[in-house]
């Protein structure tokens, strides 16, 4: 009989039969943490399917056990979590749930790192608590504080290291440390916070010798520890240029990186307009890269263009970044100042191109940002509307017109009609010339 009465709760359980566990419940001969032939319970069955209303009175009106495990260690948080049921598993974690054997398809690196990388700190909290070593990396290595450090969450980074005692200096494949990751994200806070913790970079730089070309390769891998050894304790200069006279700054710069450009510059005292054998500065590399970030900070801090930024030619820049649908590089380029209405030889501009490519955002930030004129005509007179319309690009081409966009046919069209009104003037001129001489007034020309 409690057999039938427990399979019966299961099934309810299943379909999320609420009235039905209450009406079971209110007959008191149902044990709710009774198991099937795998030990599975009624809380098994509806932590699996994720009804949390099911769960909810399980565990609050027939007191369930959320703890019991099924024939394979098993427990309702294990079934939520295997099964992706997220409201299932944070009521359970809030509710003090433990994390069976079965959580997890893999090991418990998997679940940790999934666990950091969504920023659950009960779920973290949870497999500490059940003895999970908090340090355990997957098949390359990255552990929990590796992921919370490259998506830049500093709680996670704070709860790993300074409650669960997570390693700030553990290594992956690469030998990456979680500092490294932060750097490379550009993740200031945490980068910072595990400094303060005694966080080091992993990598090693593949350049021994101390000249020059270690400090390029210490900036380019954003290794400042690599530059404080080399600047700071081996006394180089960091300006030290490499054989086409590129610096650290240059290289750091032209990776994007930039905590590595802020620490060249503010900490080494890096000089921001520094050139390299073709008249290049840092400023120049940020804008070629599409660095806009960079390209604020290093004007800000009175960075100078180049020689290369003057050989390179404004409209093809341009149109390279419009062509490509790079928004990030055209803020880039407008925060040098370079002229957005540039043209190529065929006297294309950059929202030419974007229209015929269908860039509706590239559109809008170069009318609306970067203030492009909106019917420049090129050599054939055609205008960036009729890029938009020859092409198909309904969404651009509506845009334009809102903004007052025109096609060269109109412009033919209104050439027509000026030149038939010329003509007609001119006739109705010869008309009255004609009357006029005939009555021998004076007409004049």
């Amino acid at each position: 009989m409690a057999d039938n009465a427990a399979s019966t709760l299961r099934k309810a359980a299943f379909k999320g039969e609420i009235n039905k566990l209450k009406d079971l419940n209110a007959n008191g001969n149902v044990d709710v943490n009774l198991g099937n032939y795998d030990a599975r319970t009624a809380l098994h069955v509806a932590a699996s399917t994720g009804n949390l209303k099911a769960v909810e009175c399980l565990v609050e009106d027939l007191e369930a056990d959320i703890n019991v495990e099924d024939r394979f260690g098993g427990t309702p948080l294990d079934d939520a979590l295997r099964n992706n049921r997220k409201d299932v598993a944070k009521y359970l974690t809030d509710k003090g749930a433990c994390v069976g054997k079965t959580s997890f398809p893999g090991d418990d690196s998997g679940i940790l790192c999934d666990a950091a990388s969504k920023a659950d700190l009960g779920l973290l909290r949870v497999l500490a608590k059940r003895g999970v070593d908090i340090n355990l990396g997957d098949y390359d290595g990255r552990t929990a504080v590796h992921l919370a450090a490259s998506e830049g969450k500093l709680k996670v980074v704070k709860c790993l290291v300074d409650e669960l005692n997570a390693n700030p200096n553990v290594h992956d494949r690469w030998s990456g440390t979680p500092l490294d990751d932060a750097l490379r994200s550009g993740n200031n806070n945490v980068f910072k916070y595990l400094k303060s913790k005694g966080g080091k970079s992993g990598k090693v730089t593949t350049v021994t010798a101390v000249d020059a070309t270690a400090l390029c390769d210490a900036a380019a891998s954003g290794n400042t520890d690599r530059l404080t050894e080399l600047v700071v304790k081996k006394g180089l200069d960091v300006n030290m240029a490499d054989y086409d006279d590129r610096t650290a700054l240059h290289l750091a710069v032209s990776e994007g990186l930039m905590l590595a450009v802020t620490y060249l510059i503010e900490e080494l005292n890096a000089n921001v307009n520094v050139k390299d054998r073709y008249g290049g500065t840092p400023l120049d590399d940020a804008t070629r890269s599409g660095h806009p970030g960079i390209v604020e900070y290093l004007v800000g801090r009175g960075a100078l263009r180049g020689k290369t930024a003057i050989y390179m030619d404004s409209a093809s820049l341009l149109v390279d970044a419009a062509g490509k649908g790079d928004a990030v590089a055209l803020k880039a380029l407008q925060l040098t100042g370079i002229d957005v209405n540039a043209v190529n030889p065929d006297k294309r501009t950059a929202l030419h191109i974007s229209a015929a490519e269908g860039h509706l955002e590239c559109v809008k930030y170069l009318i609306n940002n970067m203030k492009a004129e909106v019917n420049p005509q090129d050599r054939w007179t055609g205008t960036p509307l009729d890029d938009a319309e020859f092409m198909g690009h309904t969404a651009v081409a509506d845009f334009l017109k809102g903004k007052g966009g025109f096609t060269s046919k109109k412009a033919d069209v209104e050439e027509v009609v000026v030149v038939e009104e010329e003509e007609e003037v001119s006739e109705e001129v010869k008309d009255v010339r004609k009357d006029a001489n005939a009555g021998g007034g004076c007409v004049v020309s």
